[in-house]
């Protein structure tokens, strides 16, 4: 694997372009220590090629997370622990929030399911289940909140006004 300083990079920027093709992976450095990493792509693998380096990042992280708790001693928590720091960090945030526990949860579950039919991921009708609401009373809601409840293409308009 080549590495180029950025100085070079600056000044030989066509030549690393080409010698990109060839090599397919470049180290970019500063001071000696590298900063970046140039990978040779085309438009057809982009979306993958982000896909894979994403991937290994979240690993990388994940990794790094188990490491420190390694060195913290933390990684011996029984279940009993994790829970209970959970649920100190729960009435914390509840304590922010100013709300009562079953308040909080209901609105959260309203606001995921929210969020989720707004993506279209989930259907009026789940999102009123999850929510514990009828679908009219959900829909009035998500309306009030400036979500669309209806969404229509040009043709479907046409065909529910040619037959209203």
């Amino acid at each position: 694997m080549r590495f180029v300083s950025v100085r070079e990079l600056r000044g030989k920027s066509a030549a690393i372009w080409k010698e990109l093709a060839h090599e397919q992976e470049m180290v970019i450095t500063s001071n000696g220590k590298p900063i970046a990493l140039l990978s040779a792509t085309s438009e057809a693998l982009l979306e993958e090629s982000l896909d894979t380096l994403r991937s290994a990042r979240a690993l990388a992280a994940v990794n790094a997370v188990q490491q420190t708790s390694i060195k913290a001693g933390t990684d011996q928590l029984s279940a009993a622990a994790i829970e209970a720091a959970v649920k100190a960090v729960r009435k914390g945030l509840l304590l922010l929030m100013g709300s009562e526990p079953e308040e909080f949860e209901r609105e959260a579950r309203f606001l995921l399911a929210l969020k989720l039919f707004e993506l279209r991921r989930i259907s009026a009708g789940k999102a009123a289940e999850m929510s514990g609401m009828q679908k009219p009373e959900f829909l009035l809601k998500a309306s009030q909140l400036n979500v669309a409840v209806v969404d229509l293409d040009q043709d479907q308009l046409d065909a529910e006004f040619k037959n209203a």
